[in-house]
């Protein structure tokens, strides 16, 4: 974990510039850990667009709905996907042709399905995800 902890540090206060340091945003602080723990960030990128797509057809984002806008269902998931296909939880990456059916299956999900468990969607599980990695 310690190892970890560098390449955010480093990810943040390379922010800083001559005049001082930006506030990252809360999507280059969750690129910056998901850097860090390995998680490809086009992938997680890719679940959190179509996840919150899925939540916008869905009519769960905007005023008094689940997600108050786009922004925030995308930092939501951000997070969790992030944190779901870490090194640790995913340590051989992402399997692209699990991804693809994720997503597709994710796109076709019936709105009245459970909204807040991405892992219902079978294809979408970490243990369909991930790779699985050769034990020596």
């Amino acid at each position: 974990m310690r190892n970890a902890i560098v390449p955010v540090f480093t990810s943040i206060v390379s922010m800083c510039g001559t005049s001082g340091c930006e506030k990252p945003t809360a999507e280059e602080r969750d690129v910056a850990l998901a850097r860090a723990a390995g998680a490809d960030a086009n992938t997680v990128a890719r679940i959190v667009d179509g996840y919150c797509d899925r939540e916008a057809r869905c009519g769960e984002i905007g005023p008094d709905q689940r997600f108050a806008d786009d922004d925030a269902c995308k930092d939501s998931m951000r997070r969790r996907t992030t944190y779901d296909l870490s090194a640790d939880e995913c340590p051989g990456g992402v399997d692209e042709g699990e991804l693809s059916e994720c997503l597709a299956r994710m796109q076709n999900e019936n709105c009245e399905s459970a909204r807040d468990k991405l892992a219902r969607i079978t294809a979408c599980r970490t243990g369909a995800l991930c790779q699985v990695v050769p034990r020596m």
